[in-house]
């Protein structure tokens, strides 16, 4: 049920999938609800719980990651080779700002003579790298030209699915020198 201009709108969902709905004609505030099956089974994976995290998560090579359903406030992500993060359908991730107290910039400064940082998830010549299920990051805690959403250069086999990427301060997806 979704009030609409004091009245409400019934919805019935009768199959799994992304549904958008666009509340009272406002189109920069949509409303996305995911609808799947439950997944208990995460073993091997190591488990992240809702919360902030104010240092970079740095993957090793054949780490898998799995992040519970839950509102999360990270720094960025590193990738390795043969890696992959699990977001639980539902999950929402916002964005730290990075600052010179919490990271080194890789411009300082750039043609805008802004501050810029590495993307918020990078990886450099790695192999097999997995982001998978329905989140949402939100890059809009960033500051305007201050990082990437997501940047892969020289990387293989790489596969990103079903997570959306909104609110983007510069490129939001530069994938260079890369393939498959």
């Amino acid at each position: 049920i979704i009030p609409r201009n004091n009245k409400l709108i019934n919805i019935k969902v009768t199959e799994l999938g992304t549904y958008t709905f666009i509340l009272n004609d406002d189109l920069e505030k949509p409303l996305t609800i995911f609808v799947s099956k439950y997944n208990d089974e995460v073993e091997g994976y190591t488990i992240y719980e809702p919360g902030t995290y104010n240092s970079p998560i740095v993957l090793k090579e054949g780490d898998k990651l799995y992040f519970k359903k839950g509102v999360y406030n990270i720094l960025k992500f590193e990738l390795a080779s043969h890696s992959e993060i699990v977001f639980e359908d539902g999950t929402f991730i916002q964005t730290i700002n990075p600052s010179l107290d919490n990271e080194t910039p890789v411009l300082n400064p750039d043609w805008a003579n802004m501050i810029r940082y590495p993307a918020f998830i990078t990886a450099s010549d790695k192999t097999d790298i997995k982001i998978s299920c329905k989140a949402i990051i939100d890059l809009g805690n960033i500051s305007w030209h201050g990082r990437l959403g997501l940047f892969m250069e020289r990387c293989k086999e790489l596969t990103f699915k079903d997570f959306m990427l909104v609110n983007s301060p510069e490129w939001t997806l530069e994938v260079e020198c890369s393939e498959d």
